[in-house]
């Protein structure tokens, strides 16, 4: 990684503390109530919108568009970069027969851009199930 993107959203409107009270509360009472399986992510974004009273959704909101306007400013320059690296330079050398080729060094080459996602699973199985130990 040469690279690493950290993203800020000027427009947050909900505090990081605040967020975090909220999911706790959120988890307390999923496990209070003895939600499990799929139904946990539905019902702590519930609880934890409710909680914020919609800040935390309209944050998320921000976020996702924040993070596609960056994410374009860097396709751009990244498309900037590529087109530039195909332009090569020609050079002469006063005292040789050959020429050298190079191209322009741009220090920001290899942007990188971290996202997250989650992922709900249940799985099931149809046949008997058997552990062997190995």
């Amino acid at each position: 990684i040469h690279n690493l993107i950290q993203l800020s959203l000027e427009d947050q409107l909900i505090d990081d503390v605040a967020m975090e009270n909220a999911i706790q509360k959120a988890l307390k009472l999923a496990k209070e109530r003895e939600i499990t399986g799929k139904a946990v992510t539905p019902f702590i974004l519930q609880q934890v919108s409710e909680l914020t009273e919609g800040r935390s959704l309209q944050t998320n909101i921000s976020l996702i568009k924040n993070n596609a306007l960056v994410g374009a400013n860097i396709a751009v320059a990244l498309a900037k970069t590529e087109r530039e690296k195909k332009q090569t330079k020609r050079e002469e050398q006063p005292q040789k027969s050959y020429q050298v080729f190079t191209r322009p060094k741009d220090p920001q080459l290899n942007p990188i851009v971290i996202g997250g996602s989650i992922l709900d699973s249940v799985v099931s199985v149809q046949e008997p199930f058997k552990v062997e130990g190995r």
